[in-house]
């Protein structure tokens, strides 16, 4: 195996604008999963607290076309997360559940757990829901670094630190709706 390209994602290495919607910060740190062996999506806060996200398809790949989208998509509003600015580290993680279904976590201004799911075929509403997993005992650090991953198609684990420095796992167990169990480290 071998790398065969390298692309520039964001249209520039060193404006630190990726897509219309604005600037993220330099450093920022980003999320990325893949779905399917065709489709990538990436994350990241920008300057507002906005999530925004990019993805990419296989099958709109061709010689005028990288595959990826031409624009950036917000996913919350704005002030929902902590940017990055040197100290705060922006912290973000995305899982895919499942081929279409997406979760993208992040800590509140507030020191909330905050959950951006994404289900396509929501007949009411946005794709997006934003949700408020629930509050941090200690209180969540907000900006901090975060990891998740689905354990199985009915499990997901989020990890990130409270404000004490412990390690706190949210644990999602499938079924509707969505169940959320903390569990204190």
């Amino acid at each position: 195996n071998q790398w065969h390209t390298w692309e520039v994602v964001s249209g520039g290495t060193s404006s630190g604008v990726l897509g219309p919607y604005g600037p993220f910060p330099p450093g920022a740190p980003i999320a990325a999963i893949s779905r399917t062996p065709e489709n990538m999506d990436l994350f990241a806060v920008d300057t507002t607290g906005t999530i925004q996200s990019l993805s990419y398809d296989q099958h709109y790949q061709s010689a005028q076309n990288s595959g990826w989208n031409s624009s950036v998509s917000p996913v919350s509003s704005a002030n929902a997360a902590v940017p990055y600015d040197g100290t705060k580290w922006g912290g973000i993680t995305a899982v895919a559940e499942n081929s279409t279904n997406m979760d993208v976590f992040v800590m509140s201004p507030d020191g909330t757990l905050l959950d951006a799911h994404y289900f396509p075929f929501e007949l009411v509403g946005p794709p997006w829901q934003i949700s408020s997993l629930a509050a941090v005992p200690q209180g969540g650090q907000p900006g901090c670094q975060m990891a998740s991953l689905s354990l199985n198609p009915n499990r997901m684990d989020v990890f990130f630190l409270d404000s004490q420095g412990h390690v706190q796992d949210a644990i999602w167990v499938g079924g509707f709706p969505p169940a959320w169990y903390k569990t204190e480290q």
